[in-house]
């Protein structure tokens, strides 16, 4: 499967950047009819984070990531419960949260790049999340961004492993 094109996720980033909060409303509702229970499980897990500017940031690479994705021209099917239940079960327990060598958020990212084969896009939200190497951005809570890390990465795993259902697996 080809990566989705830098230029595609620049074009998505400046539509929902230069929207109305109701038309990114309409976009979020567009979204949520076409995968209502990963819309569902997103909305549950961001309800969790704190720091409401970290939640408006992942809500942005939410609808980012979903317009890239059309890229490929696929409507997906609605995701099932059980795969988006089992896709964050296996992403937690890549985690080893309960071991010394629990992954940094960024070695998650950077895993979920290798995974996948996302460059451009995985690039992009590690910027987006975590700020250029000279100037990280510094979180309040250590568990905001471990959240909206991970629900990014599932999104992510969720998307690109349902495309290869359609597509074949090209190298990049």
């Amino acid at each position: 499967m080809k990566q989705i094109p830098k230029e595609v996720i620049d074009n998505a980033e400046s539509l929902f950047m230069h929207i109305t909060k109701k038309e990114k409303e309409k976009y979020l509702n567009i979204y949520a009819n076409e995968q209502t229970i990963l819309s569902l499980f997103f909305q549950r897990v961001l309800a969790t984070i704190e720091d409401k500017d970290l939640v408006n940031n992942c809500l942005n690479l939410y609808l980012i990531i979903l317009k890239s994705y059309k890229y490929y021209g696929i409507e997906i099917p609605q995701m099932k419960e059980e795969t988006i239940r089992d896709t964050h079960q296996r992403f937690m327990a890549s985690l080893r949260l309960d071991e010394d060598n629990t992954p940094s958020v960024h070695e998650t990212l950077e895993n979920v790049k290798i995974i996948t084969r996302q460059n451009n896009l995985m690039d992009y939200l590690i910027l987006k999340l975590l700020g250029p190497n000279d100037n990280v951005i510094e979180y309040n809570k250590d568990n905001d961004i471990l959240t909206a890390c991970a629900i990014i990465n599932i999104i992510i795993l969720l998307f690109n492993n349902e495309m290869k259902k359609f597509l074949s697996d090209e190298i990049n």
